[in-house]
């Protein structure tokens, strides 16, 4: 009988954070026309290291969960507002989800079952 031999290999942080179908989206050197190597920088897909608003975004969460208003709310009140004036709008509106937010779309627009919709 022969001894197998366990090698532990350590996974790179993409492999353990980034699925397949992104990895091959690495930076590669390339060469230019004039045959000089260059590479495009890293994206940083999943950065999870506290930002300098760490704080502020803590207390604004600590507030919603005392207050018990996880949907409505001054919070929401506030961001709704801030967000419409970051965007020149008049208004806007927190919704929960992207469908959410797609629903709300279409039904603005007047689009409903049997219209056809094309994307891109």
């Amino acid at each position: 009988m022969g001894s197998v031999r366990h090698v532990a290999r350590r996974a790179s942080p993409d492999a353990r954070v980034l699925p397949p179908a992104l990895r091959s989206l690495r930076p590669r050197a390339a060469r230019t026309d004039g045959g000089a190597r260059v590479s495009a920088p890293r994206i940083p897909f999943l950065a999870l290291t506290p930002r300098e608003d760490a704080a502020a975004v803590r207390g604004a969460i600590d507030r919603v969960i005392a207050r018990g208003w996880f949907i409505l709310g001054p919070e929401v009140e506030a961001f709704e507002s801030e967000f419409a004036t970051a965007m020149g709008a008049r208004y806007s509106v927190g919704v929960g989800t992207g469908t959410d937010a797609i629903a709300l779309i279409l039904r603005a627009l007047g689009i409903g079952p049997g219209d056809e919709v094309i994307t891109s």
